[in-house]
């Protein structure tokens, strides 16, 4: 009875031993939440707990989860936003190859986000990331070349990095190239390729070649000058960015200008004249400035009409026909 008893017992430790054994290595197999908890929280929305997740994985040298962090301090999503410890986690990355974080931090540096102000800076990692392929990078290198800012100007090296940039898709070096053939940067000035390359930034989703084309469309003191086509991008741009709210009151102000003509926007005694009554305005008005002086709806339909019914109509179709075929902006702006 006693040896059964014995026997019992060992059997029951290995059994225990066994089970303790499983228990570890299945514990082990979970493991702590990695990046797949991480990014299954950030896509559904939760940004506090995402944040703390990439936070733990990025100091353990994840580098997708640096990515991740980098782009949540710099937004501040699940976090208060801080430009300083966005430059800290590009930078990282940077210094390991990756080409995004070096356009990044060449902006920052250009800009002084995060960063104390440092043109030379970031004219080297424009360049870094310009001559491994980064086709922002290529942009602003090539803009700053033509332009002599933070480095001799160099225009023929200067082109031939927008043309890159151009030749790999990148909306606002398309804008770029706009702009230079519209002052005669490149020469004598070009309206037609300005409008061209301006309507290419804006099919590729930039806001930037939006406000480009546009001024060329409805300036009637130009050759470009073509109300209709204004009328048919700036209802692109108000589908597209209608969620904007630092440009969506631009995209509206814009629409009123091109479809009426302007009254006399300011008399000889500094005021805003809608309707015939004068509202003192700040010097240099802005959009913003205008809208909020104009108190209503009614002021603006007392403005005379400038693009006839039938082309508003042509424009809309015309619109509708793009926004069928292109639902939604190919690029979100920074």
């Amino acid at each position: 009875m006693r040896d059964r008893i014995k026997m019992l017992l060992a059997v029951g430790i290995m059994v225990a031993g066994v089970s303790t054994i499983a228990l570890i290595y299945y514990v082990q197999s979970l493991g702590e939440p990695g990046f797949e908890e991480a990014k299954e929280a950030y896509d559904g929305g939760r940004y506090h707990s995402a944040f703390v997740l990439f936070r733990r994985l990025a100091h353990d040298r994840d580098v997708a989860a640096q990515h991740y962090l980098a782009d949540m301090y710099e937004h501040g999503l699940g976090t208060e936003r801080d430009q300083v410890e966005a430059f800290h986690w590009r930078l990282r990355l940077a210094d390991l190859g990756d080409t995004y974080s070096m356009y990044w931090i060449g902006r920052s540096y250009f800009s002084g986000a995060g960063v104390r102000w440092n043109s030379e800076r970031a004219i080297h990692w424009f360049r870094r990331g310009a001559e491994l392929g980064q086709a922002e990078a290529q942009g602003w290198l090539g803009s700053l070349l033509i332009s002599g800012q933070g480095v001799a100007m160099d225009q023929k090296e200067g082109l031939s990095w927008i043309m890159r940039a151009v030749n790999a898709g990148d909306p606002w070096s398309m804008m770029v190239l706009g702009r230079l053939h519209r002052d005669g940067d490149l020469g004598s000035p070009d309206l037609p390729q300005a409008l061209h390359w301006c309507l290419a930034s804006t099919r590729a989703g930039s806001i930037d070649g939006y406000k480009c084309a546009v001024d060329l469309l409805a300036d009637e003191a130009l050759p470009t000058f073509d109300l209709e086509q204004a009328y048919v991008w700036s209802l692109v741009a108000r589908y597209w960015w209608r969620e904007d709210s630092r440009n969506a009151p631009m995209i509206e102000y814009k629409i009123w200008t091109i479809l009426r003509h302007y009254p006399d926007i300011l008399g000889s005694r500094g005021a805003l004249d809608i309707a015939g009554a004068k509202r003192p305005i700040p010097r240099n008005p802005d959009v913003s400035d205008l809208l909020g002086h104009i108190e209503n709806l009614d002021d603006l339909e007392a403005w005379p009409i400038r693009l006839k019914e039938q082309a508003r109509l042509r424009a809309e179709a015309t619109a509708a026909d793009i926004l069928a075929e292109w639902p939604a902006p190919p690029i979100t702006e920074d």
